[in-house]
């Protein structure tokens, strides 16, 4: 299943696409630490059970959902492929 998600999300990587938001908030704690700020370390979050096997199956049907072509634009290619003329069901 996991394999299936993988091959269903994977595109060219594009490091433009992404910042390094750990990096930028610790720079911006060590600039306030330089000019004399007091940190104090944030109180942990609760924690929260998933459901680990449920959350998969949902990105595997959202990513199948996200590739499906619209419907009048497989109606189209249908009728290319046969040469104008529908197959019958059977």
């Amino acid at each position: 299943m996991a394999d299936a998600l993988v091959e269903l999300l994977a595109a060219p990587f594009d490091a433009a696409k992404y910042q390094d938001d750990y990096r930028l908030a610790l720079m911006n704690l060590i600039e306030s630490k330089l000019q004399g700020q007091e940190i104090a370390a944030p109180p942990p979050a609760p924690g929260k059970v998933t459901d680990l096997m449920a959350a998969l199956k949902a990105s595997i049907e959202a990513a199948k959902r996200q590739r499906q072509p619209e419907p009048a634009a497989t109606a189209g290619r249908e009728a290319s492929a046969t040469g104008g003329r529908r197959r019958k069901a059977g």
